[in-house]
């Protein structure tokens, strides 16, 4: 995998909880929330409901991930 890649993929997992997790509470859908990734690191401005959303999204994230990769070392 090449590095423009990897960083797509990151990209698009960093902004995933804008259009997956409460996607009306976002301030580009109207909303009060923001959420903004400074390097590899995901910043959200938001509600408590919303932030707790997003953990458990990138709980779940996290999960499919590690799954996925031991079905493929298996």
């Amino acid at each position: 995998m090449t590095f423009d890649r990897l960083e797509r993929i990151l990209i698009e997992i960093l902004n995933a909880p804008t259009t997956t997790v409460s996607p009306d509470a976002w301030d580009e859908n109207g909303g009060p929330c923001q959420a903004t990734t400074v390097d590899p690191v995901l910043i959200v401005y938001g509600t408590e409901t919303v932030h707790q959303d997003v953990i458990d999204f990138l709980q779940k994230l996290q999960e499919a991930l590690m799954n996925h990769k031991a079905k493929r070392s298996a």
